[in-house]
């Protein structure tokens, strides 16, 4: 009974553990970019793309050069506005729909314990 008592209550202090090094994780990713970074990303942008008009070739062919470039640039810019805040939209991180019930709390011990109890391989 007692190693009964021992066990639990290390199991406890482990589930906190991994609860609070979780909420950590959590808090360093809410972060996101600084704004000095996101205003060397668009100031390089916009640099990258005028140093094109110093370009001497035909007017068709640089506006078209210019636009594919600005195309890129933007698109670039569009995947580190999404990989900057890694838990939402359409690239989110998280559990495959696949895996069983999601959690409505969000809570991640409880997705990694529904994802255990659905997944027999783990067990």
């Amino acid at each position: 009974m007692v190693g009964q008592q021992v066990l639990h209550g290390e199991t406890l202090h482990h589930m906190n553990e991994v609860s609070a090094l979780g909420r950590k994780r959590l808090h360093v990713i809410s972060g996101g970019l600084a704004s000095v970074m996101w205003s060397v990303v668009l100031i390089g942008a916009a640099f990258t793309i005028s140093v094109t008009y110093l370009l001497q070739i035909q007017l068709t062919i640089h506006l078209v050069l210019t636009a594919l470039f600005a195309m890129f640039i933007g698109l670039v810019v569009f995947v580190i506005a999404r990989l900057d805040q890694p838990l939402t939209g359409p690239l989110a991180i998280g559990l495959p729909q696949s895996a069983g019930p999601q959690s409505t709390d969000g809570s991640a011990i409880a997705r990694a314990f529904s994802d255990y109890r659905f997944r027999p391989e783990l067990r």
